[in-house]
């Protein structure tokens, strides 16, 4: 673990590497928590975000990208979904090629934040918290 003391301030930095984890662990891991219908933890979510960053021998990071959207869109089911999958796609933007983002962007619209913030914008366009 790293860190930095700059007096009142103190940050502490612990490196984990998603290449380290096999990706086809993970995600069995989540599925079979779906299957048995218990939810899925903060760390489960988390990994779904870095999922197509994990060593794979069997999925392209794509598919992963993928996987894990869906995952987060239909069983996930809570109102940081679209956050959850908005964070996937900035955390994979340089790994993703465009037509993959093109469709992690439509999962995005047909979560109910997409929606949100859409009407919060036209309700009112120039507040200045944007």
């Amino acid at each position: 673990m790293t860190g930095i003391d700059i007096g009142t301030l103190q940050y502490a930095v612990e490196n984990a590497v998603a290449g380290n984890k096999n990706a086809e662990e993970v995600l069995a891991g989540i599925n079979e928590k779906i299957a048995r219908n218990m939810g899925l933890d903060d760390l489960d979510k988390i990994n779904l975000i870095f999922l197509p960053m994990m060593d794979s021998r069997q999925h392209t990071p794509e598919e992963l990208a993928i996987e894990s959207a869906a995952i987060l869109r239909d069983k996930v089911a809570a109102p940081e979904d679209g956050y959850l999958i908005g964070c996937l796609m900035v955390m994979n933007s340089k790994l993703l090629d465009s037509k993959t983002m093109d469709r992690l962007w439509e999962v995005l619209i047909v979560t109910d934040v997409f929606h949100q913030y859409i009407a919060k914008e036209r309700a009112d366009p120039l507040r200045l918290d944007n």
